[in-house]
């Protein structure tokens, strides 16, 4: 049974979401309510729950933090947001910080909802199989588990100690070498896991003592001597014979990552810490290539990428500026050698997708169209190898949602009342209106007229002034632009008539408006 957390601060959605259904006939069991961050954390140190289903804004401690905390403390939970319309920017933190998805709050339906529980509940921790060499006793059974610090040994003793278990490593010109198999392919059972380990003590030669152990499924570490002190360039020679052995034994595609030389048991156990810290980092080799660990020096485990760039291209539709814009921003950092934590990389093209998927929320998608196109997405992204995969990936997935934008647009409205919204979307700021925009697709002011009303339930400048004073909003949001600037930049050329259109839609002047962001932010 899969044990749910429900925290939101209305209660009737609680009670709501507690009576919507017989949860345990669909294998789960709410084991909690809270009101707000700080009570979840006491249920979750109670009743330990698989799931957390959290609103983003809520008293005393909002669904952000919330997030941040359990994904610190309690990271094999995993986290559903509930947000409204005009919360993206709060949902983009959390899914930055590990959240699973998200669920708009006016769109929600026992099926959806359903649907995402269930995906987030086969989500787990990759299990760790046995092999081989795990034997009780063995040299690499007894060496990975002393390198994860399992065994004390004051370093005096550690050579008498590899000694008893047959290891017999000097202490001169060790290096530590970790295979990575490609993520793609299945993991490997125990015959084809020794027969990668013979490849390597052969590739090695015996007099090297190479010492094997799996380390996880997919990566085998290897200690051994060099019998010289070794550069890089004996280093990705002797790579290249050990992955030449490895493709003898079972064609597996590989990447090897190796440590530099070093003198001393002392440092083994550091050095393997630096070298499990880096194997993540494999993903930015090809497949059968081989690095340095000093490859990997520089890295970050954040993106700082100013999102609201992104939002006037995706309501124009514009996904190949979109597209350009945010790889160069990636490959600017990768050609710098400042290598992105995977799973951060991944997730930042997660979040554009999300992004674009959230203007079809706003423009009356279908919730499930878009959870399904959203889900596939993230599914490409996901099963990304590598990085070249990933970024060959990208402009597919930008395509794909442009056909969905597209296909979507004609079915509700047909070809020309899409083309119409998309040509409004992109020239909002143009002294556009019902006629220009009438002859600019050759047809009938009158019949435009109609178009709008009948598909859209509103007339022409109705839904221009919407869109205008949407992004006005926006703009005031940003310091640099005054109030005459905002009005400009609309298509209002006159200033007084974009303030009283705006105080009609939102209550209050632009001026106002401005003024209550900043003591907002004060």
């Amino acid at each position: 049974m899969i044990k749910l957390l429900i925290v939101d601060d209305e209660s009737l959605l609680r009670q709501g979401f507690t009576h919507m259904t017989d949860w345990a006939s669909h294998g789960f069991q709410i084991v909690g309510e809270a009101g707000n961050g700080e009570e979840a954390l006491e249920i979750i140190a109670r009743r330990s729950p698989d799931i957390v289903v959290a609103d983003i804004k809520m008293p005393v401690m909002d669904g952000i933090e919330l997030t941040r905390i359990i994904k610190t403390d309690y990271p094999q939970i995993q986290i559903v947001i509930l947000s409204s319309y005009d919360d993206f920017e709060y949902v983009r933190e959390t899914l930055r910080l590990g959240a699973f998805d998200y669920i708009l709050k006016p769109r929600m339906n026992f099926s959806d909802l359903l649907s995402v529980l269930e995906k987030a509940s086969s989500v787990r921790p990759p299990a760790q199989s046995a092999d081989q060499d795990r034997r009780p006793g063995s040299p690499g059974a007894f060496l990975g588990e002393w390198l994860a610090g399992h065994h004390f040994t004051v370093p005096e003793d550690i050579g008498g100690t590899f000694a008893k278990y047959g290891i017999q490593l000097k202490e001169i010109n060790l290096t530590i070498l970790a295979v990575v198999l490609d993520s793609s392919a299945p993991v490997p059972g125990n015959e084809v896991r020794q027969s990668l380990i013979s490849g390597i003590r052969t590739a090695l030669d015996p007099s090297r003592s190479p010492v094997s152990f799996w380390f996880s499924p997919d990566v085998l570490v290897t200690v051994f001597n060099h019998p010289a002190p070794a550069d890089e360039s004996c280093g990705a020679a002797l790579a290249q014979r050990v992955m030449d052995h490895l493709h003898l034994q079972a064609a597996l595609p590989c990447r090897i990552l190796a440590s530099p030389c070093f003198d001393g048991y002392h440092l083994l156990r550091e050095t393997f810490e630096e070298l499990v810290e880096k194997i993540p980092y494999s993903f930015y080799l090809a497949k059968n290539q081989y690095a340095a660990l000093s490859r990997f020096q520089k890295t970050a485990d954040s993106i700082e990428f100013d999102f609201t760039i992104l939002h006037p291209l995706v309501e124009r539709f514009n996904f190949e500026e979109l597209r350009a814009l945010v790889e160069d921003e990636v490959k600017a950092r990768i050609a710098q050698g400042t290598y992105i934590q995977p799973y951060i990389l991944k997730k930042f093209f997660s979040e554009i997708c999300y992004l674009i998927l959230y203007k079809g929320m706003e423009m009356g998608f279908q919730w499930k169209d878009v959870n399904d196109r959203k889900f596939e997405c993230l599914r490409r992204i996901e099963n990304s190898a590598d990085y070249e995969s990933l970024m060959e990936s990208f402009p597919v997935i930008l395509a794909d949602l442009e056909r969905f934008f597209t296909e979507h647009l004609q079915t509700r409205n047909n070809s020309l009342i899409a083309k119409v919204i998309k040509y409004i979307h992109q020239n909002y700021d143009q002294d556009i209106s019902l006629e220009t925009t009438a002859k600019h697709f050759f047809i009938d002011k009158s019949y435009l007229c109609k178009l709008f009303k009948k598909h859209l339930a509103q007339n022409f400048n109705d839904y221009l002034m919407q869109i205008r004073i949407h992004k006005a909003k926006e703009l005031l949001n940003n310091p640099e632009y005054t109030v005459n600037a905002v009005s400009i930049k609309v298509g209002y050329s006159d200033y007084s008539y974009f303030g009283k259109i705006f105080k009609k839609m939102i209550g209050i002047t632009p001026s106002e408006y401005k003024k209550s962001l900043l003591n907002t932010k004060k």
